[in-house]
């Protein structure tokens, strides 16, 4: 099997703005920790946090390589 091209993906990249981390961190809570804020416990919020912090990093540091890539660094 050929590896795909995927050159003409783009990222969706999340928001650093207040908004756009509460929505993210209630999408994460519900799809990645099946939970709701209702049943939640501090525990699962601080995994739901780490999970936001690191979906912003990744994006940026993935950014990064492709830049380096690009310049053939």
């Amino acid at each position: 099997m050929k590896p795909q091209d995927l050159s003409e993906y783009r990222y969706h990249h999340h928001g650093l703005d207040r908004e756009s981390l509460k929505k993210s961190l209630v999408n994460l809570l519900i799809y990645s920790l099946g939970k709701d804020h209702i049943t939640a416990t501090r525990r699962d919020w601080f995994h739901t946090t780490a999970l936001a912090v690191r979906e912003r990093l990744i994006e940026r540091w993935m950014e990064t390589m492709r830049s380096y890539y690009r310049a053939d660094a």
